[in-house]
């Protein structure tokens, strides 16, 4: 990904956190040429150091006979982004656009082990459905049912070994041009504008 150095985001914390907030992916590989991809729901998880990413997807996709080549995958993370008009700024400008975005790469590793991929897919259930207080619980559903349901899918993991993030926040901006940005974003309808005006705040400690 083209990131100019100021705009490069290198705090693990930071990345991890745009991860966790928007882990509904893109999964891309290419074979042949050819590239390929699925949006897939992640799950980040770091192990010693180690950073890995697990994911299921259906057994009839096509990027499952990819899964545990060689091939080396990339996963991409959108954040929240908004469009910028150069009538905030104090100087004559262009538009621009702000945006967050991550990308992972790694080799994939299918996870046949029953208990694993379970394990796998019970965390996710408890996560996306804490909002709703557990009233959906895989352990409470028949057996056979969801062994059913578990052959229809293939997890995988990913040992990530390169991450590349872009926190592209108009650090190129004056103080007063930034807290211009901030004020007329904050006032949006969008969550996205918003969600941006709180990333600036936080990139530059600006009220």
């Amino acid at each position: 990904m083209y990131i100019p150095k100021i705009y490069s985001e290198k705090d693990k914390k930071n990345i991890f956190r745009i991860i966790n907030d928007n882990p509904f992916g893109i999964l891309i590989a290419a074979q042949n040429n050819f590239p390929q991809a699925s949006h897939l729901l992640f799950e980040l998880i770091e192990i010693n150091s180690d950073i890995y990413l697990y994911s299921h997807l259906a057994t009839a996709n096509h990027l499952t006979k990819l899964l545990g080549s060689e091939i080396e995958f990339l996963s991409i993370f959108q954040g929240p982004s908004a469009y910028i008009s150069p009538s905030w700024y104090k100087e004559m400008n262009v538009p621009t656009w702000n945006y967050i975005a991550v990308h992972c790469y790694g080799k994939t590793e299918i996870i046949s082990n029953n208990e694993d991929e379970y394990l796998l897919l019970e965390r996710l259930v408890k996560r996306f459905e804490g909002k709703y207080n557990h009233k959906y619980k895989l352990e409470e559903l028949p057996t056979e049912f969801v062994k059913s349901e578990m052959r229809g899918v293939t997890s995988f993991k990913i040992k990530v070994d390169k991450i590349e993030a872009a926190f592209k926040l108009s650090q190129n901006r004056t103080d007063g041009d930034y807290r211009n940005i901030i004020i007329n974003l904050s006032k949006s309808d969008l969550q996205e504008e918003q969600q941006i005006s709180e990333e600036m705040r936080r990139k530059r400690n600006t009220k």
